[in-house]
């Protein structure tokens, strides 16, 4: 499917969109496979075009090479969460061994956001 086709928004998606256009944050929720990552994508490739740089978070490395893939805009990066909390936590200088465990990758993004992000320059605008 490309990615045109993928990102025909419905009404209600639309709706959602232009309340962010009016407000800072927004809590979207919904079950699988109801287009919450879509919207997001859509929200972060308007944020992009507009010059903003946007770092999408995503949930595996597989989504994140597709969604990467799609976009040549430079304003845009798209990273898997937590393999993006292991490269904060080494550009903070904390020494970290990544373990292939459930217990490693369940922890990791709460370091990053407790140990790394308070002491690194952030590049993002959203």
């Amino acid at each position: 499917m490309r990615l045109d086709e993928l990102l025909k928004l419905d009404a209600e998606q639309l709706e959602v969109l232009r309340r962010l256009d009016e407000n800072d944050s927004l809590l979207v929720t919904g079950g699988a496979g109801t287009g919450k990552t879509v919207l997001a994508y859509s929200m972060a490739l308007r944020l992009a075009e507009r010059g903003q740089k946007v770092l999408f978070l995503c949930f595996t490395l597989a989504l994140e090479y597709w969604l990467a893939e799609q976009t040549s805009n430079p304003n845009l990066t798209v990273r898997a969460i937590k393999r993006y909390a292991v490269d904060l936590l080494e550009l903070a200088g904390r020494e970290l061994q990544v373990h292939e465990t459930p217990a490693f990758w369940g922890d990791v993004s709460w370091r990053a956001l407790s140990e790394a992000l308070p002491s690194i320059q952030t590049q993002w605008d959203a």
